[in-house]
């Protein structure tokens, strides 16, 4: 069968949960099958639609009953490949939302665009969703043969990061310029920016500083950490961190008027 696990996004400027991701897991009796088992299992099947259609509908199904009445969103992973078998206009989704009694505006549907290979099936299925209520999110940007060309077309909501540029962010100079490109690319095309795989605070802060919107990763929460206790837990770390942040741009801010200051003193 299938189950997901919940993973928390956050903003560290409101000190907020923002949402969940749903992370598919198989289980066969046995030992949980990742993700990326599941989908090539199903692909040399020829069912990645099915499979695709069956994690959808069992994400929609906790979601609602694990957090009814919530303000919060889901983020759903869609499988590249079926936007290239066409399967744009079916409303299938739609239909597993309303009997899932989700509104679209409450999901962000995660695209990774590098995997869709025809330009016009991903416009039409990126068009007709959103005209649905759907938030589209460009994930794993910066991973691989990125195209940002497909940002123009498809103008996302939010862009995802890929993990990799998180891990040692803090003391990576090349990964930090990049982080700040696409956080200033996102700010001027009116999507958020986010960070998945953030794993210490020295990174989550430094992301901060490079101006990300929202957070994803281990350090914040692991996939299934959802309990009330396991949320009460993450408030506390976001106020800590979001603290730590602001006392670092204080800091940051005092240098900065020390160095005018010096520069216009008689």
């Amino acid at each position: 069968g299938i189950k997901s696990r919940f993973q928390p996004i956050v903003a560290l400027k409101s000190r907020s949960i923002l949402g969940f991701e749903a992370l598919s897991w198989g289980d066969d009796g046995h030992a949980p099958i990742s993700p990326l088992e599941l989908f090539a299992r199903a692909r040399e099947d020829g069912a990645v639609l099915d499979l695709d259609r069956e994690c959808r509908r069992v994400a929609l199904g906790e979601f609602s009953r694990s957090f009814s009445g919530a303000k919060a969103l889901l983020f759903l992973n869609i499988e590249s490949s079926i936007v290239d078998m066409g399967s744009v206009g079916s409303g299938y989704l739609m239909a597993q939302c309303t009997r899932a009694g989700i509104s679209p505006a409450q999901v962000v549907l995660e695209i990774v665009e590098t995997n869709v290979r025809d330009d016009d099936l991903l416009v039409d299925f990126v068009r007709t969703h959103r005209s649905l209520g759907f938030t589209i999110a460009i994930d794993d940007m910066g991973e691989g043969h990125s195209n940002l060309n497909r940002i123009a077309l498809i103008r996302p909501d939010i862009i995802k990061a890929d993990r990799a540029l998180a891990r040692d962010l803090a003391h990576d100079y090349t990964k930090q310029r990049i982080v700040s490109s696409l956080a200033g690319l996102s700010r001027n095309i009116g999507a958020l920016f986010l960070l998945e795989g953030v794993e210490t605070e020295a990174d989550a802060l430094e992301a901060f500083r490079l101006g990300t919107d929202l957070y994803q990763g281990y350090f914040f929460a692991r996939p299934g950490e959802t309990s009330r206790e396991a949320i009460m837990s993450l408030e506390r770390r976001l106020a800590t961190v979001a603290s730590s942040a602001r006392d670092a741009a204080i800091r940051a801010l005092g240098r900065r008027t020390q160095v005018v200051e010096r520069c216009f003193a008689e």
